[in-house]
């Protein structure tokens, strides 16, 4: 059985990757692994953005979308910049 720490999944149609990691291997950094990998498959692919999905800010574990710049939010319909 593989006992891989982390996953990605994706769909090349939409355009789409979920990754997912072992709770237990937080201290590897891995969500943050994840993050870099797809950015670096963005740039590869040459697609103009990282859309790391919704984000609400009471939500500790959404946090980390946060670490990321540049960040832009949804607000009343339109995109502005994180600062």
């Amino acid at each position: 059985r593989d006992r891989s720490p982390s996953r990605g999944l994706g769909d090349v149609y939409k355009r789409q990757i979920y990754t997912f990691f072992e709770p237990s291997e937080t201290r590897r950094s891995l969500g943050v692994l994840s993050v870099i990998k797809q950015i670096e498959l963005c740039q590869e692919r040459e697609l103009p953005f990282l859309y790391l999905g919704y984000w609400i800010k009471e939500s500790v574990k959404m946090n980390y979308k946060t670490n990321y710049r540049p960040t832009q939010l949804f607000v009343n319909d339109h995109w502005v910049g994180l600062s």
